[in-house]
């Protein structure tokens, strides 16, 4: 037991160190912590590769599909082009304008292929006006998250949280019950959706941060300058929710 609590500290502090001084890449590490979790025996060969069966991660492979398709029949140049005439060639709306979409699109579609989506267009935005997607890419990711919290299909968190809530035998959330203010929507599992959702600080927290790291040349401590006192800003929203809705 405490030879496992060990390993497990030890696998931690390790990985830390790894993705902060990226002496090794994000996803080689990824992969690496599986690899050792099975080889000390923490986990088993079925338990590890478990998660690749998970339908979370078999949806996120079918939408870069999705998104491949936009790129080659022209419709993300397409909403590119839209959106730069509408801004009038000035980078600041445009950025504005994929930042309310993204948004909108999150409150009600998940918001992994709604991200997937809007990399090229941010991407043909930048190149159309010579920027660097590290500047766009990181907000576009924070839009999709705290957008998502909005409502019960936004992330999969809150319907994780909802399922779970039935499971032990109480009511589940409805779709617009997030959104609600002033009306009591259980706000202790409303507490636990911001907490679970609000996934800022790393680019392994989420897996739009993780999508928008390479195109955006990140490094991981580019989402801990930005992530931290966001989600201490998250904490205090999440602490001022019984005062808003009552236990």
């Amino acid at each position: 037991m405490f030879k496992d609590i060990w390993i497990i500290s030890t696998i931690l502090l390790v990985t830390l160190y790894l993705l902060v001084t990226e002496v090794i890449s994000v996803d080689l590490t990824a992969i690496g912590i599986m690899v050792v979790l099975v080889v000390s025996r923490i986990l088993t060969p079925k338990e590890a590769v478990a998660g690749f069966a998970n339908p979370a991660v078999i949806t996120v492979g079918a939408t870069f599909v999705v998104s491949k398709g936009m790129i080659r029949t022209g419709g993300v140049e397409f909403l590119g082009r839209k959106i730069i005439r509408f801004a009038r060639g000035n980078p600041k709306p445009a950025l504005l304008i994929i930042l309310i979409s993204v948004a909108l699109a999150s409150a009600f579609i998940n918001n992994t292929p709604v991200v997937i989506l809007f990399i090229p267009v941010v991407m043909t935005m930048c190149c159309k006006f010579d920027l660097s997607p590290s500047s766009y890419l990181i907000p576009v990711s924070y839009a999709s998250i705290l957008a998502g919290t909005c409502t019960l299909i936004g992330t999969s968190t809150n319907i994780i949280i909802s399922d779970l809530s039935v499971s032990y035998g109480h009511d589940g959330l409805s779709v617009f019950e997030l959104g609600y203010i002033g009306v009591d929507p259980k706000p202790f599992i409303v507490g636990i959706c911001f907490g679970a959702s609000a996934c800022i600080a790393t680019p392994l927290e989420y897996q739009t941060n993780l999508m928008v790291f390479g195109p955006g040349g990140y490094t991981f401590t580019d989402y801990l300058k930005l992530g931290i006192p966001l989600n201490l800003f998250v904490v205090a929203s999440t602490l001022l929710i019984p005062r808003v809705w009552p236990f």
